[in-house]
């Protein structure tokens, strides 16, 4: 594919389209794909290999947008699902600290009852 090819496709594609270079991922016993001899097919289904090429770009594209759109949902739902769970805990320390408070005031009361019974005791000799 051409250079001037290239960059028509990505106009129609966008701007964050890879490039095709001649190598995979620089193994070098990995050559560029190349169009096939497709004689079987009707000449109503053969499209050229560039336009397949294109066409396999732009779903690469569409696919690497609904990835990072799905992966954006799950972020959230994550992010709602932490919020809950920390508001859970929060309310049941908050519980069992008024239940503890309700614990200590009544030690309290109970404390302050032995010492007007003793004051009054006291009183009485």
């Amino acid at each position: 594919m051409s250079e001037n090819e290239q960059k028509k496709i990505e106009t129609k594609l966008g701007s964050n389209v890879p490039k095709i270079q001649s190598r995979v991922s620089g193994k070098m016993w990995k050559v560029a794909k190349k169009a096939t001899n497709r004689s079987t097919l009707p000449k109503t289904l053969k499209s050229s290999f560039e336009k397949r090429q294109v066409q396999r770009l732009a779903q690469q594209v569409t696919k690497q947008l609904e990835r990072e759109m799905k992966q954006t949902k799950d972020e959230e739902t994550k992010a709602r699902k932490d919020a809950i769970i920390q508001k859970k805990k929060l309310k049941q320390e908050r519980e069992r600290l008024e239940i503890l408070q309700a614990k200590m005031s009544a030690k309290q009361k109970m404390r302050l009852k032995r010492k007007e019974l003793k004051a009054r005791a006291h009183a009485k000799h």
